[in-house]
This record gives structure tokens, C-alpha cells and sequence, in this order.
């Protein structure tokens, strides 16, 4: 029987529940904002990348380091921040 420290199973959490795919749009068909909620700079790619939960929108380098990296989408954590201790 192997024990699984708390550190442990935080660094691999991401793995067992992996962040959904963005939706590809493209930026003709795109009628929202044109800025990137990752980087702030203007999107000028042929897709927009949309998270399905908070709906904010990602150029495509900010959509690959959300999900190879971060393993969690920005807006989504700003939507529910932590709540404060008494």
C-alpha cells in the first residue's frame, strides 16, 4: 500500500483532472473583445481561443501555456477568488 502525501497529489492534481479545450473561433466570426485576457496584446492570428466556463479569450501562445503549464484557466480563477480568512 503506498501513501500519497497532500504536496504529492497537489503537483499531480492536474493530471487527474485536466483543463477542458478552449474553442477555436475564427477571428471573422469572432465579435467580442480582440484582446488577448493572457497576455493583453491584440489578437491577430486567424483564431481566437474562448474558455467554454468564463468565456474570456486567449491568442493561440496563451492557449498552449494555459494548458501545458498553468493547467488552469486565468479567468476562471479570477471569477472565484479565495475566500477571506476570519
Amino acid at each position: 500500500l503506498t501513501l500519497v502525501s497532500a504536496p504529492h497529489l497537489a503537483r499531480s492534481y492536474h493530471h487527474l483532472f485536466p483543463l477542458d479545450a478552449f474553442q477555436e473561433v475564427t477571428l471573422e466570426e469572432y465579435k467580442g473583445e480582440r484582446y488577448c485576457q493572457g497576455c493583453q496584446g491584440e489578437i491577430k492570428d486567424q483564431h481566437v481561443y474562448i474558455c467554454k466556463v468564463c468565456q474570456n479569450v486567449f491568442c493561440v501562445e496563451c492557449d498552449l501555456f494555459v494548458h501545458d503549464s498553468l493547467h488552469c484557466c486565468p479567468g476562471c480563477i479570477h471569477k472565484h477568488p479565495t475566500p477571506l480568512c476570519i
